[in-house]
Order: C-alpha cells, then sequence, then structure tokens
C-alpha cells in the first residue's frame, strides 16, 4: 500500500492522526526537494515545464554536467543534441537488432558479426556511441573503429578482448575479433551453427622453446568474402576471427605497393 493510499485507508482518530504527520511530512519534504530543484536549474523549469517529461530530465542531467556555463539558448540546444545523439544510437541498435533477427533466420547470407555485416556503411556504428574511430594513417584502412574501452562484447558466450572494423571509402571491409584460446571450440562450433561445416586446414607453430602446437584454421566463403577463425592468432593464448572482403585484401596490397613506392622517392 502506498503511502497516498494509507492516508486514506487509516479511519480511526489516532491511526489518522499518525499518518496525516506522516503524509504531511512526506509532502512538505517532496515540496522541499522541488523547491531545491527550482533553484538548481531554474532554466529547465522554464524550457520544460513538464517535470516528467525526457526533456525536462536530460535538460537537469546537462545543466548538473556543466554547471551554469549555459544561457537559455545554449541550454536547448545542448538538450536537443544529447537528445538527437540518444535517438541516432537508439535507431542505430535498432538496425542491428534487424540485422541480427535477418541472419538468423537465414534472410541474410552476408558474412556479419551481431548485425555489423561486410560492406555496411561506417554511419551504423558511428550513431551507436559504443566505437572510437580513428585515421590508421597507413595501408590497412582508411578508418578503424575499435569497441570503446567501457564497452563490452562477446562472441558464442566468450568475452571478446579486441573487436576492431575496418573502413575503405566509408565501407567496412574487415573485422578482427580476438579472445581466449580457451573458448575457440565454443565460437567454432557456433560458427559452424550459423554457417554451415567450414573448410579446415592445420599447420604446426613453435615456440621459442622448441614445443609445438597444432593451429587448427577454419574458413567460410560467401560471394566475395572470407571468415577465417584460428585457434592460435600470434600468442597461444589467444585466438581470432576475421572477416574480411577479397577487395580488403586487394586495396590494402595495392596500397602497400603504392607505399613502397613512394618511400624510395625519399632515399
Amino acid at each position: 500500500m502506498g503511502t497516498g493510499e494509507a492516508c486514506v485507508a487509516y479511519k480511526t482518530a489516532t491511526a489518522f492522526v499518525v499518518m496525516f504527520v506522516a503524509c504531511a511530512t512526506s509532502a512538505v519534504a517532496q515540496s522541499g526537494d522541488r523547491d531545491m530543484f527550482l533553484k538548481a536549474y531554474p532554466l529547465c523549469f522554464d524550457l520544460y515545464p513538464e517535470e516528467a517529461s525526457v526533456g525536462h530530465k536530460t535538460c537537469t542531467e546537462v545543466s548538473a554536467r556543466y554547471a551554469a556555463s549555459y544561457d537559455r539558448e545554449q541550454l536547448a540546444a545542448a538538450v536537443q543534441r544529447l537528445l538527437d545523439e540518444r535517438q541516432r544510437a537508439a535507431d542505430a541498435e535498432e538496425r542491428l537488432r534487424m540485422q541480427r533477427d535477418a541472419a538468423a533466420a537465414g534472410k541474410n547470407t552476408e558474412l556479419d558479426f551481431k548485425g555489423i555485416a561486410l560492406g555496411s556503411a561506417i554511419a551504423t556504428i558511428e550513431d551507436t556511441g559504443r566505437f572510437s574511430c580513428r585515421d590508421p594513417g597507413n595501408p590497412i584502412a582508411d578508418r578503424i573503429c575499435s569497441l570503446k574501452f567501457n564497452e563490452k562484447e562477446t562472441i558464442a558466450g566468450a568475452p571478446i578482448r579486441v573487436l576492431a572494423l575496418y573502413y575503405y571509402s566509408g565501407k567496412l571491409e574487415s573485422i578482427s575479433i580476438a579472445f581466449d584460446e580457451k573458448h575457440f571450440s565454443q565460437v567454432a562450433a557456433a560458427l559452424a551453427e550459423k554457417y554451415g561445416q567450414g573448410n579446415m586446414k592445420s599447420e604446426t607453430l613453435q615456440n621459442r622453446m622448441g614445443a609445438t602446437f597444432e593451429n587448427r584454421i577454419l574458413s567460410w566463403r560467401r560471394g566475395e568474402a572470407t571468415l577465417e577463425a584460428k585457434r592460435y592468432s600470434g600468442k597461444i593464448d589467444t585466438s581470432s576471427v576475421m572477416y574480411r572482403s577479397d577487395f580488403a585484401l586487394q586495396e590494402f596490397t595495392r596500397r602497400r605497393k603504392t607505399s613502397v613506392k613512394d618511400s624510395t622517392k625519399d632515399l
């Protein structure tokens, strides 16, 4: 029973007095809180009178974050930017969800990781706010977008160490995923469940101490792209999954050759 219901329910004189005091005290407390917010965020009450509205709540959030650095027009603009940013993130997540559902239903034969498909535009992930993007300054890509430090992701239930997306001309051409080797079997099984039985090859690796390890490499082809899963990738405690278009490999090779030719001119 809520406080308001209790105030109506009690009928005896003694109980009524007790509840009346409690209700009055609660009302005073609420009134005091509102007065405090009125003094702290007067512009928010002016711009967004409805206290329960998203605009009002966002306004107080922005005001608390940036103190009194905004005038009325600047505050309204800052609130709208934050609302637009969150709406774009929500729309982007919904698009990814729909792509994941389509892939799960067998309607999408493209290679994708949780709805992030090869060939998709960079805006698809930029709008989610989960990635930070940069220019690598080398032939590997025009832009590389990595999962932000505070963002977590999994593959087939295994925690991901590194998730990087590689773009040429604004289109996704490669996806690189690194995770603990102990999860390789479950990841490989999940990929086989989604894409069917892949091709497998093995190679022998040797560490500095002379110990040998059998590296398993699984691959799948879809159109003009390849998905590859390696049990050992660089280190024996690290496995990887790489989604890569044929164009990514061709463009990297072309740019690397151009870069080498340009560097010889500086001799």
